[in-house]
């Protein structure tokens, strides 16, 4: 047991960063993102959806009177058509 002393030791480097590469390389990166985002990453689209769903009934019921990212009141008009005054 005595001579296995440094070989144990760099088997113990070696594993340590075989493990620091697979998660590095591997594993996705979470820092900065929602929890909408990481449920599309790590949960069944059905579930993603249902969290999705659930957010988005709090923003349009804590939002007040936005339509479409717009300012409070303003309705968004869908279509403008300009016309020229006729001459006479």
């Amino acid at each position: 047991m005595d001579n296995a002393g440094w070989k144990y030791l760099i088997m113990y480097i070696v594993m340590i960063l075989l493990e620091i590469c697979t998660i590095y390389f591997f594993y996705p990166e979470t820092q900065g993102r929602t929890l909408e985002e990481l449920a599309f990453l790590f949960e069944d689209k059905e579930v993603a959806e249902k969290a999705v769903m659930a957010v988005e009934k709090t923003i349009h019921h804590e939002g007040g009177d936005y339509h479409d990212g717009g300012e409070k009141g303003l309705e968004v008009v869908g279509h403008v058509e300009e016309t020229t005054p006729e001459k006479k």
